[in-house]
């Protein structure tokens, strides 16, 4: 057991500084509105590990300037315990969600920011996205997955780092209450929570929030980053490592055993185990909003960038390339190696053609970074102009493509894709190529089908068990598809498997009719504006900071001019 130092130091490196007789303060950005909400986290940590001995505060922002005077604070109590309690708010007009009215951030030691995204103009800071996107910091709350989803949705803002405190639980077997929230907080802090439906259901987008809303709001942030710092809390006193990493004060050790009790747990959906659970937690959480879960990346194992040097038979540098093309070469007796570090190989044939001058794109090294944020860790590939378009390009079009699949980190790549999305729909609009059409639809589902061969799966498996005014039903069904008068085995067997999808005479992909309509109508002139379009609109909404040398939204087209003769405006109409 550890004693009341070890304790102190826990607190304050994994979880946080928490001062004896903390509570919570609604502080609004009008700085007109202070008062003691209805939590005292002084009966929720047993443990006076705070010298600091100041109040947690919440504060209600609605822009840019009054985020920007309090995020100091919020990033420094984030310092040693990187634990952030997350939820969302929004409210329903006739049955539709809207988007995302206020995001909620809490730290373990009581510092609470509720954002009015609904109100908020411009976007959020660099600094606050940064952290939201890391992983390394740790969103906790009840279907954080959900919330995540709608943010990216709604404003492409991405949270990664995301943990179910359902999951803990169940991991901890440590509750006998329902899993909600309000559950939670009973089975580890000891506390009721006011989840009333009136207040769960309110307009969170009005013009103001009544002082139950705050508290309410509040709240659910506090107490998920309090429920997660109290499992972290007990998992940490019997951690036999423990006292050792105090001995030697590593804090990074110790914020490797917090973080490690999520092992798994991470940007995943929780999964009920049973039907009581899902009862439980649907009477709990109101925020039940259906998202695809986020898109699991398959990030590089390998470079994207080798950066070989090929040469031509003079010596002259022809281009950078991977090492794959590179080997080709070598294993065809098409080349030699010259030198192996930089891996440079020189071609025994004379190139078709050779670059212009030395300022060619592909002349120079690239780095295997995030073209955007510079991350140098896990890297997905990112199509600038996306495939769905460029595979029905014209081959002069499609030649030196690399150009336009430069390195992104997972959380640029989903911001990426959400603004990517909005331009798509725009294109859908223009071209009338719909994206959710059944023209966009390769195959159809034929519904009397269906019905068949439902009936016949329910009566190859279960015909004795089948009450007879059903039986008698389900075979109606049959007989009048296969225009019998009795039903075999074989028959029903058929029946049990038969297809029901046939394929769509009038699919035609989106991606290829947009093509289509533009080399109809513009030819190769529309399609050098359209692939400029896409490469504009990444710098516009990405703002990469760190793309190759001689990256260029003009990229290839002077030689597409040059071939065709085609005299361009400097600008899409």
């Amino acid at each position: 057991m550890l004693n009341h130092k070890q304790i102190t130091i826990i607190g304050g490196i994994a979880v946080a500084c928490v001062a004896a007789g903390t509570t919570i303060l609604c502080y609004s950005y009008k700085k007109n509105q202070t008062r003691k909400s209805v939590i005292n986290l002084s009966d929720l940590w047993p443990y006076n590990i705070s010298s600091k001995d100041q109040d947690g505060t919440t504060f209600l922002l609605s822009c840019p300037e009054d985020l920007e005077t309090v995020l100091d604070r919020f990033v420094q109590e984030l310092q040693y315990a990187k634990v952030i309690g997350f939820d969302c708010e929004w409210t329903s007009k006739s049955g539709k969600p809207q988007p995302v009215a206020l995001l909620q951030l809490a730290t373990v030691s009581g510092v609470c920011l509720l954002i009015r995204l609904s109100h908020y103009r411009g976007p959020l800071p660099v600094r606050l996205q940064s952290i939201l996107s890391d992983a390394s910091y740790i969103k906790v709350g009840v279907g954080p997955m959900e919330d995540a989803n709608k943010l990216l949705h709604d404003y492409g803002i991405v949270v990664s780092g995301c943990v179910d405190l359902r999951s803990l639980a169940v991991r901890t077997k440590e509750t006998k209450n329902s899993l909600g929230l309000k559950g939670l907080a009973q089975s580890y802090l000891g506390v009721t929570m006011n989840k009333q439906k009136h207040i769960q259901c309110s307009a969170w987008d009005a013009p103001s929030l009544s002082q139950e809303q705050i508290d309410y709001a509040a709240n659910d942030a506090l107490i998920a980053a309090k429920v997660f710092s109290v499992i972290a809390r007990s998992k940490l006193e019997s951690n036999v490592h423990v006292a050792s990493a105090l001995n030697n004060a590593v804090n990074n050790t110790l914020w490797s055993i917090v973080s490690s009790y999520c092992q798994g747990l991470v940007d995943c959906k929780f999964k009920q185990r049973n039907q009581s659970h899902k009862q439980n937690n649907s009477q709990n959480v109101g925020n039940n909003f259906n998202f695809k879960p986020f898109k699991l990346y398959s990030t590089r194992k390998q470079p994207l960038y080798d950066n070989c040097k090929l040469q031509a038979p003079d010596g002259q540098l022809l281009a950078t390339c991977d090492r794959k093309k590179a080997n080709w070469y070598i294993e065809k007796e098409l080349a030699d190696i010259v030198t192996e570090t930089p891996f440079t190989i020189r071609l025994r044939f004379e190139p078709a053609g050779r670059p212009a001058s030395d300022r060619d794109y592909y002349l120079y090294d690239k780095q295997n970074v995030c073209v955007v944020c510079g991350s140098n860790g896990a890297i997905v590939r990112k199509n600038v102009v996306p495939h769905e378009y460029r595979r029905h390009f014209p081959l002069l079009l499609k030649d030196h493509v690399s150009h336009d699949i430069v390195p992104l980190c997972v959380a640029c790549h989903q911001r990426a894709g959400y603004y990517d999305n909005i331009l798509r729909n725009q294109i859908a609009d223009e071209y009338k190529a719909p994206l959710g059409s059944a023209q966009a639809v390769q195959m159809l589902e034929d519904p009397e089908r269906r019905s068949v061969r439902s009936a016949g799966k329910a009566l190859d498996n279960a015909r004795d068990r089948i009450p007879e005014p059903r039986k008698g039903g389900l075979e109606k069904v049959l007989m009048d598809y296969y225009q019998v008068t009795s039903l075999s085995e074989e028959l029903i067997k058929e029946a049990s498997i038969l297809e029901t999808r046939y394929h769509n005479e009038a699919y035609i992909p989106h991606g290829f009719k947009v093509i289509d309509t533009i080399q109809s109508e513009n030819s190769l002139h529309g399609l050098i504006d359209f692939e400029k379009r896409w490469r504009e609109h990444f710098l516009a909404t990405m703002n990469p900071q760190h793309l190759p040398h001689l990256w260029s939204v003009e990229h290839n087209h002077d030689r597409v001019i040059d071939a065709f003769g085609i005299c361009f405006p400097t600008q899409r109409s």
